[in-house]
């Protein structure tokens, strides 16, 4: 699986693009790729990013930090599990839920809920949220809002 961004030269609607070219046509305009970046697995969410770093999780429950700008791996983490959430970036942290393998027929009863520092990967915090096979996660100023399908919905003050 490969990443790649590219770089839109002028605005038009959206067409149908094959990313798999080295350049691709838009409306009137060509679109040149810019950087590409190999993942081992399948990305399990949409990318998250801020101003220099774009953040990806893994279906092997590992989350990713690239460079924006020269898609160098900046920190990659290995949480273990599923990663169950979107990925919440904030000014210093990007939060994920995941939960853990059910091992030798135990049950998993609880989602974990984790801050990891945006500048290298390590884990915060974390906290126990009530279980749910997806979770997506939100924000306001002051809290973190983690809505579980199974009908939890859960504020974590940041």
């Amino acid at each position: 699986m490969r990443i790649i961004l590219l770089l839109l030269l002028t605005a038009f609607p959206i067409a149908v693009v094959d990313l798999s070219a080295q350049t691709a046509r838009l409306g009137g305009t060509f679109l040149k790729k810019c950087w590409e970046y190999k993942v081992e697995g399948l990305p399990s969410n949409p990318l998250a990013s801020d101003d220099r770093k774009i953040f990806f999780s893994t279906e092997a429950g590992g989350v990713h930090a690239i460079d924006a700008k020269t898609s160098t791996n900046v920190w990659t983490t290995e949480l273990g599990g599923d990663i169950v959430s979107n990925l919440l970036v904030t000014d210093s942290s990007v939060f994920v839920v995941s939960n853990p393998v059910a091992n030798d027929g135990n049950d998993v009863n609880a989602s974990i809920l984790r801050s990891l520092s945006k500048e290298t990967g390590i884990t915060n915090w974390s906290v126990r949220l009530p279980f749910s096979e997806r979770i997506f996660l939100g924000g306001t100023q002051n809290s973190l809002i983690a809505v579980g399908r199974a009908g939890s919905i859960v504020a974590v003050q940041k």
